[in-house]
């Protein structure tokens, strides 16, 4: 993740860009615990993390809810907002 961020910045010529992740929220194998914590560990200026894990999942056990997208939806709004807001 730390060297996609790092490529998309460089590419796009914009070194500050703000990411913003999302926490895997479902999943299946013993991998999602070592994902979530890898993307919990990024550690870059302005990278920040939502955790989607504990919002509703859908009947094929894989995607959120329309209501959970609605509440990420919104998450991702506040984060947004709090890493650009100036004072």
């Amino acid at each position: 993740m730390e060297a996609l961020v790092r490529d998309v910045r460089r590419d796009l010529g914009m070194p500050d860009l703000l990411v913003i992740q999302v926490g895997l929220a479902t999943g299946q194998g013993r991998f999602v615990d070592i994902v979530r914590e890898a993307q919990r560990r990024v550690s870059l200026r302005n990278v920040r993390y939502v955790d989607a894990k504990g919002l509703p999942v859908a009947n094929d056990y894989t995607h959120l809810t329309t209501p959970a997208q609605v509440k990420l939806g919104n998450m991702l709004a506040a984060a947004y907002m709090a890493a650009t807001h100036t004072h």
